[in-house]
This record gives C-alpha cells, structure tokens and sequence, in this order.
C-alpha cells in the first residue's frame, strides 16, 4: 500500500465519510486503518432499508 498523506484518527469517536474519486484506494485505506469497524455499503438497498429505515421510524437514530 502507498503512504497517504491523510491522516485518520487510530481510534474516532464518530463515524467517518471518505470522498473521493473511484477505484483510488478509499476502502482498502479504510478496512486497513479499521479493521475491526462495522461497514455498511449505502448503495446496498436492501441493506439500507434493513439497518437504517427501521431504526430511524424507531426513534433509535438521532
């Protein structure tokens, strides 16, 4: 892997949004730095409506 000149925190407090062009190592940057984080793919539907849509109609996002 290339040395990045971003610095992500070792240990974040929130969750992070990375932006970028495609295929310039976004996700491999991340699941490294991260390795134990839970991922969840947005452009998934299913898993959208599954893990967000009912927790927010919930009232457990804020």
């Amino acid at each position: 892997m290339l040395h990045r000149a971003l610095n992500l925190p070792q240990n974040p407090h929130h969750s992070l949004f990375l932006w970028g062009p495609r295929q310039t190592g976004k996700s491999t940057l991340l699941r490294a730095t991260y390795p134990d984080a839970i991922w969840i793919d947005l452009l998934k539907s299913e898993q959208l409506s599954r893990c967000f849509s009912a927790r927010l109609w919930a009232g457990e996002i804020v």
